[in-house]
């Protein structure tokens, strides 16, 4: 019962730690958690809290997306867990790279950024230096999908991840974890 009062408060929109994507209902790390007041310390805590509870086979209901503990177990996320995160945005991604019109730069109008929110405000992240001058193309195409996927469900979230991950593998590392697949945690 402590497991499931304590995550139920945890997970909650207004403490800010997580949000729902609304297109797949799963929660993912909140980017701005650390602007809004949260420490890392307190990711570490939620990890330690949900490694005790695997540890102790007691089944949440915590609705994340594949990629989390994928990322636990130390595998590098691809596209195919966007898919499961944010589908549309997959779908997007995977026909940008089966395009074979051969003029990506005039259909697609993408540059080496992403568009982020930041308190209710628009921002541009360059994927690469001077990202929002370099146009998406056939030939670099492959490359701009690696890197946005790897900013969303990486590098946006690095330090909350970080912490998490720290206080998981605490309580859950070791041999044990190694036995378990992504989809069985």
């Amino acid at each position: 019962e402590f497991f499931q009062v304590m995550t139920r408060q945890l997970f909650t929109p207004e403490f800010g730690m997580f949000l729902e994507e609304p297109e797949s209902r799963l929660l993912w790390f909140n980017p701005q958690s650390l602007e809004l007041g949260l420490s890392p310390v307190q990711f570490e805590l939620l990890g330690s809290l949900i490694g005790l509870a695997i540890y102790n086979s007691v089944i949440l209901p915590l609705q994340f997306p594949l990629v989390v503990y994928r990322k636990l177990k130390g595998e590098n996320p691809t596209l195919a867990d966007l898919l499961d995160f944010r589908p549309q945005v997959a779908k997007g991604l995977q026909h940008l790279l089966d395009y074979e019109g051969g003029d990506d730069e005039e259909v697609f109008c993408l540059t080496f950024s992403v568009a982020a929110e930041r308190f209710g405000a628009t921002f541009l992240h360059d994927l690469v230096p001077g990202g929002a001058e370099v146009a998406v193309t056939a030939g670099n195409k492959v490359s701009y999908v690696e890197m946005y996927v790897n900013w969303v469900l990486v590098g946006s979230i690095e330090r909350q991840f970080d912490s998490f991950k720290k206080g998981f593998l605490n309580v859950a590392g070791g041999y044990a974890l190694d036995l378990f697949t992504a989809e069985e945690l």
